[in-house]
């Protein structure tokens, strides 16, 4: 737990979070004032619960980015893309294919022969294709490098 600022107020404090226990109540607020409105009025965009709440329509993507508020596109307009490909969403930070492959590489990454390249997949001509990558520690850099 170190002292950092708050991003949105600037004040020193102590803790984990990005926010200051005083900005973080605020925002909880404003987050119940979006939810309140949007039960109010299912159908009403990101603009309209922004002009009518106050609430900053980055902060509103973020809680949809974050996953605390779904919306529909339609809601949304186009406002929010797949940070991998830019691919429209409606909530969270990927798309559904997107977010596929990603497991898929993941899932590919973590096996236990994750150096060799995928049945199918052209050998890399660093490695010969045989060589499994090698890690290289500080000793080794010193001991080649001087």
């Amino acid at each position: 737990m170190g002292v950092k600022n708050c991003a949105r107020c600037g004040r020193l404090f102590t803790g984990v979070d990005e926010i200051c226990p005083s900005c973080a109540g605020q925002e909880q607020a404003e987050f119940d004032q979006v939810r309140a409105y949007l039960g109010r009025h299912p159908g009403a965009t990101v603009a309209e619960v922004s002009a009518q709440t106050g609430v900053a329509v980055a902060q509103i993507h973020r809680w949809v980015r974050e996953g605390r508020l779904r919306l529909t596109a339609e809601q949304l307009g186009e406002e929010l893309h797949c940070q991998r490909c830019g691919t429209p969403i409606d909530h969270g930070r990927f798309c559904p294919a997107c977010l596929e492959q990603l497991a898929r590489e993941l899932s590919h990454a973590a096996r236990p022969d994750a150096g060799k390249p995928p049945p199918g997949a052209p050998a890399s001509d660093r490695t010969g294709g045989s060589k499994k990558p090698r890690l290289h520690t500080r000793d080794d850099v010193k001991r080649r490098f001087g």
